[in-house]
């Protein structure tokens, strides 16, 4: 991933001191928008300075836009080809493939969130073996719908007709109204038991890279401190305590946010690893 050069809200050397900062931010949007909740979202990365680029929009991936959309109908095509012994059954639909490709791993246009702070500084400490700073980012997504001309709302769900022109590309057709998009909040449907265990919500992209950091430039000219993105960062240093305090007062670990067979084998791999140290 290439290096963002977002502007830093806080440090936090703690989770009890991360919760402070992201109430401190809430304030702010609580005064912006009115309301009890402007949709607040988590993100938890290991190295702070990863862009906020869904996987499609990463290297080694092609930059040419033509290109991005012939390589996402021909990742549809496959999956629908492929993954019919492995899931069981036929997939729907476009969408409904996209949204499982994103739960393992397939490079999509829809970059992970979560509604809990729990789970996004989980993502922010998971590598026990990082050197690097780490970072949450906080995100109101009300502000992603205020810019669509949606009020009243911070999501919206697959089907909705008003993010159809963002549906997987077919072809190479209409790339630049489809380009003209801006990201938004998008609640899945939660297919698998880790979808519902870490609260997952997405962003969902163009081909526009670096669309939230650019949005959150505009934004911040206009509302300074009640912006409405902010990253807080984790130094590495602190990693370890913040892991424990998770697993001890929020009940958050490698096993609980994934509950499968995966989940179960790399969280006794890991706390092995830990105890060996």
């Amino acid at each position: 991933m290439t290096q963002s050069s977002f502007p830093i809200t806080a440090v936090a050397g703690c989770f009890t001191c991360l919760s402070e900062r992201v109430s401190q931010i809430d304030e702010c949007w609580r005064s912006r928008w009115r309301v009890e909740s402007p949709g607040l979202c988590f993100r938890g990365i290991d190295a702070q300075h990863y862009l906020l680029n869904p996987g499609l929009l990463r290297s080694p991936y092609p930059e040419d836009n033509e290109a991005l959309a012939k390589l996402e109908n021909s990742l549809w095509v496959e999956f629908r080809l492929r993954s019919m012994p492995l899931l069981g059954r036929k997939v729907s639909n476009a969408w409904e493939a996209f949204l499982i490709m994103q739960q393992y791993g397939f490079p999509t246009r829809f970059l992970d969130w979560s509604q809990s702070l729990a789970v996004g500084a989980y993502f922010a400490v998971r590598d026990i073996e990082s050197k690097c700073d780490g970072a949450v980012w906080v995100m109101a997504a009300k502000h992603l719908m205020e810019c669509r001309g949606a009020a009243g709302i911070w999501r919206t769900v697959v089907g909705d007709p008003a993010i159809e022109i963002m549906s997987p590309r077919e072809n190479e057709k209409e790339l630049e109204a489809f380009n003209q998009q801006l990201p938004v909040a998008v609640s899945p449907d939660q297919f698998v038991p880790r979808m519902i265990a870490q609260q997952s919500i997405y962003t969902l992209h163009s081909f526009q890279r670096q669309a939230l950091e650019s949005l959150a430039e505009l934004d911040k000219e206009e509302n300074s401190d009640a912006c409405f993105l902010h990253k807080i960062l984790i130094p590495a240093s602190a990693k370890p305590g913040i892991r424990s305090e998770l697993s001890i007062v929020a009940g958050v670990s490698e096993d609980r946010l994934f509950p499968d067979l995966d989940g179960f084998a790399r969280g006794f791999v890991d706390e092995y690893k830990l105890r060996m140290k």
